[in-house]
């Protein structure tokens, strides 16, 4: 009796070991399918990790490279700025230079102009004091000629008074006293 109890409590607990090894296999395929399912899962996480990094890297290559071209963009638009600015200076200078030039030019002209005005307001002048001087001559001429004229008629005139005086004592007949 001890024996079949034994066996029988060691039948019941096969069985129960068997239930426990059934549930147990059942667990353990749901966790293998766990399992694989969270490796599918592990793997499309380590494929878009890899396609993440694979990104990451492209992406950084792309932001290494738009550093550099920036770096050159900003190193040209420098180069640009002092060109534009020297090229001002230059003009500046020029214009500068230019007017300068004119300046002087001006200065020139207008001394020249200045020089030539006195040259001809003396000329003028010297023409003017020359016609004043022959005015004066010409008024003096013609006062000794109509002065000359004057006397001569004066002159004429008294001959000819002096002929009419003369003729009416001789034509006139000469009155006897009574």
């Amino acid at each position: 009796s001890t024996g079949w109890y034994q066996r029988r409590v060691r039948g019941q607990r096969t069985n129960q070991m068997a239930e426990e090894v059934k549930d147990l296999t059942a667990q353990l395929k749901a966790l293998q399918a766990k399992l694989d399912a969270e490796a599918s899962k592990s793997l499309a996480a380590a494929e878009a990790n890899t396609a993440l990094k694979t990104r990451l890297a492209s992406e950084c290559s792309r932001s290494e490279n738009l550093a550099a071209e920036l770096e050159r963009c900003k190193k040209w638009n420098l180069e640009l700025q002092t060109l534009s600015e020297q090229e001002e200076e230059n003009i500046t200078n020029k214009l500068i230079k230019r007017l300068t030039a004119l300046k002087r030019e001006k200065e020139e002209l207008a001394m020249q102009v200045e020089a030539e005005e006195e040259f001809l307001t003396n000329s003028l002048q010297t023409k003017l004091d020359q016609l004043r001087r022959e005015k004066v001559e010409l008024e003096i001429e013609l006062e000794n000629e109509q002065e000359n004229i004057f006397n001569r008629l004066h002159k004429q005139l008294s001959t000819v008074t002096a002929e009419t005086v003369s003729y009416t004592h001789l034509t006139l007949p000469t009155k006897r006293i009574v």
